[in-house]
């Protein structure tokens, strides 16, 4: 998520006619906005990086509208969801549990939401390249992890652990296991090989 971006630029990406020049703009958006998290992750003030993660998450959301397809800004979206959740929303819900129960429950129904946010971003970004990915690992996860090649690890990866985030913070600990994994195992390694623990079940 790059502040550099002016809303400006954003703004005339999505207004410019003709499909192929608003097409251009908007990729190449895209790009810098996927490319731009170095420094966000580098700041010295994680209030400031939580209160402008929302925004740039959204401009990723409105910028996939136009662009779908666009496997750089799903990659983006999936470890940018995944991020925000963890480090901005699960932990509040951590540190609030012991005053109010009630409201850290909310908080990990929220977080719970997010991570199911970026698991369908990695998805849709790993199915840019092998369609039906979702049905095939369902139905054998051995087989559909082994076309997958050293570039697409870091989705691998980022998908597997917003799938294993989701199931542990789910407000109803109940349900916390069904339709995901059995462990944190999926996301144990961002080697492909070992890609096989990504498994046992599907997000409903």
């Amino acid at each position: 998520m790059n502040c550099r971006i002016r809303p400006t630029a954003f703004v005339l990406a999505l207004a410019l006619p003709g499909c192929s020049v608003r097409s251009l703009a908007v990729n190449s958006i895209g790009n810098a906005l996927a490319e731009g998290g170095s420094s966000l992750s580098t700041d010295d003030d994680p209030e400031l990086v939580g209160q402008a993660a929302p925004f740039g998450l959204k401009t990723m959301e409105s910028l996939l509208e136009s662009a779908p397809r666009h496997k750089k800004l799903l990659s983006a979206s999936c470890s940018g969801f995944t991020r925000y959740s963890f480090g901005w929303v699960q932990q509040e819900a951590d540190f609030t549990e012991a005053t109010s129960l009630a409201r850290a429950t909310e908080l990990r129904d929220r977080a719970r939401k997010l991570y199911r946010r970026a698991l369908e971003y990695g998805f849709r970004g790993l199915e840019v390249d092998f369609p039906g990915f979702r049905e095939k690992l369902r139905q054998d996860p051995k087989a559909a992890l082994a076309v997958t090649r050293k570039e697409h690890v870091p989705l691998l990866y980022w998908t597997a652990a917003s799938w294993a985030a989701a199931c542990a913070a789910n407000a109803d600990p109940r349900r916390s296991t069904r339709n995901g994994p059995r462990n944190a195992s999926s996301v144990r390694s961002s080697n492909p090989a070992n890609h096989s623990s990504f498994r046992n079940g599907y997000p409903a």
